[in-house]
C-alpha cells in the first residue's frame, strides 16, 4: 500500500541521544559528512545545529542537541535509498563520537483517499472499527468525525496507530503545522515544495498515522533496523485499509 503510493505520505526517522561536552564542535563535521553521503547541496548552520536539504529526495537530514532526524515530503527514498539514508546516520553517528542512541522512531503519516466523502469515509469507521452510527445517539446525536487509536507490539516494535477520516481542509492544516517544514527550500509561508505537496494530497480521506519505535538503540547495523520499521509500518497500513475495504 505505503510502497505503491509513497507520494502520498510524509516520513521521519529519529535518533535521541545525550550530548556530550564536545558535540557542538563536532556537529558542523556531522554535517559536511552527512552532506557527502547524500550528494545534498544546500545547508543551514544553527547555534549548535546543522540542517542538510537533501531537494532530490524532497527531504532534510537535522543535526540538533540531542537528537538526528530525517524528515520527508513523501516517502520514496525510504524504499529505495535507505542505505543511503542509514549511511547517513551513521556517519554522523561516528563525527560526533556517540556510543549510546536511545530506541530509534520511525513515523510515517498517510493521506489515502477512498474515493468516498468525509462523512461517508466516518460511517465507513464505524462500521468497522466500532458500531453503527445509531449506538451512539444518546451520547453525542449523530457522529461526525472520530478517531481511532491503537497501540502495541509487533515485530518486537513498540507500534502505534491512529486512524481517523480528514477532511481536504483538516488535511492542509494538519501539513501546514508539521514541524520543520521551513527546512523545505524557501523559509516563507509560499515555499512551493511544501505547497505541490499539499495540494497533490488535499482531499477528503483517510489518515493513517504509525510510529514504529525499536527496543533499543543501536549506532550501527541501521539499514537492516530501518527497513525492518519501514516494513511494520508499512504492514499496518495495509491492514488497517484492508479492515476497512474501501480503498481506490
Amino acid at each position: 500500500m505505503l510502497r505503491d503510493h509513497p507520494s502520498l505520505a510524509v516520513g521521519f526517522v529519529q535518533l535521541q541521544f545525550e550530548p556530550h561536552l564536545a558535540y557542538s564542535a563536532r556537529a558542523s563535521l556531522a554535517g559536511a559528512a552527512v552532506q557527502t553521503v547524500l550528494k545534498a547541496v544546500d545547508w543551514k548552520l544553527g547555534p549548535g545545529s546543522c540542517v542538510i536539504d537533501d531537494k532530490i529526495r524532497r527531504s532534510h537530514f537535522a543535526i540538533e542537541t540531542r537528537r538526528l532526524q530525517y524528515q520527508s515530503l513523501g516517502v520514496k527514498a525510504l524504499f529505495t535509498d535507505i542505505d543511503t539514508i542509514s549511511h547517513a546516520f551513521e556517519s554522523a553517528i561516528q563525527v560526533l563520537g556517540l556510543t549510546e542512541i536511545q530506541p530509534v522512531r520511525m513515523h510515517i503519516h498517510g493521506f489515502f483517499p477512498f474515493g468516498m466523502t468525509h462523512p461517508e469515509i466516518v460511517t465507513l469507521f464505524l462500521d468497522e472499527f466500532f458500531q453503527p452510527a445509531s449506538k451512539f445517539q444518546k451520547l453525542v446525536g449523530s457522529p461526525t468525525d472520530l478517531l481511532c487509536q491503537l497501540h502495541g507490539v509487533k515485530n518486537g516494535f513498540d507500534v502505534r496507530l491512529t486512524s481517523y477520516p480528514m477532511t481536504t481542509d483538516q488535511v492542509r492544516l494538519a501539513v501546514n503545522v508539521i514541524p520543520n517544514l521551513e527546512h523545505f527550500g524557501r523559509n516563507d509561508c509560499f515555499n512551493p515544495i511544501v505547497t505541490e505537496f499539499v495540494d497533490s494530497i488535499a482531499r477528503d480521506c483517510c489518515s493513517l498515522d504509525v510510529e514504529a519505535v525499536s527496543a533499543k538503540g543501536q549506532t550501527t547495523g541501521l539499514a537492516e533496523l530501518f527497513r525492518d520499521l519501514l516494513n511494520t509500518i508499512e504492514s499496518t497500513m495495509t491492514e488497517t485499509i484492508k479492515l476497512l475495504k474501501a480503498f481506490k
